[in-house]
């Protein structure tokens, strides 16, 4: 959307309690977005690198960046890209994903908080394995474990307004995910899933 557009949009997205989150693959897009007052920018800007004025305009008003570097794999997360490596469209997209993780660092340096979001449904990306993936690609752009992990947790539920999750607290939804390990240290751990509670319901798992 244009400039004119989409400000006034935000604006009364904005009076009515909504979140707003744009869907973003551009460096030029991502500042429109961002001077509109977005609350999110939805996948990866990876059509270059990140600019100070990109960043400058995110912190002015508080835009979050949500890469999505799961479904921009060349490959894709069920290894359904690997058919075509080596054709111009796949080098085109292992080009587009080199920049989608320097920008991430480059964002997250710069204070602009990271969140986690995959394009799940999305052919070759598939739900729940994108979202395992999404945390180890975190990882591979250069932040720690422990800050993929605070980005999969308590910034998503920032970014969405959820004051009553996203870390473990009294008085909280007390929705965890109990792994096998140390993800806080080697972040593939956190495949390693015992059981899941939603609610503090238990909904995966053995054992009370």
């Amino acid at each position: 959307m244009d400039e004119e557009t989409l400000p006034p949009l935000v604006e009364e997205a904005h009076r009515q309690h909504l979140r707003v989150f744009t869907h973003t693959v551009m460096v030029k897009r991502g500042k429109t977005a961002a001077r509109a007052g977005v609350d999110a920018l939805a996948h990866s800007v990876q059509d270059g690198p990140a600019d100070a004025e990109l960043i400058a305009l995110m912190k002015q008003h508080g835009t979050r960046y949500s890469p999505s570097l799961a479904v921009y794999l060349p490959e894709r997360v069920d290894g359904s890209g690997k058919a075509r490596a080596g054709t111009e469209a796949y080098r085109q997209r292992e080009a587009n994903f080199a920049n989608a993780l320097r920008n991430v660092k480059t964002l997250h340096d710069a204070g602009i908080p990271i969140v986690l979001g995959t394009d799940a449904g999305m052919t070759g990306t598939p739900h729940g394995a994108s979202t395992l993936r999404e945390l180890e690609l975190f990882v591979q752009a250069g932040l720690t474990p422990t800050e993929a992990l605070v980005a999969g947790t308590r910034a998503s539920a920032e970014a969405l307004a959820l004051d009553d999750r996203g870390s473990i607290e009294v008085g909280k939804r007390a929705d965890l995910l109990l792994v096998t390990g140390k993800p806080w240290e080697r972040i593939g751990d956190i495949r390693n899933t015992r059981q899941v509670y939603v609610a503090g319901h238990k909904v995966v798992g053995k054992g009370g």
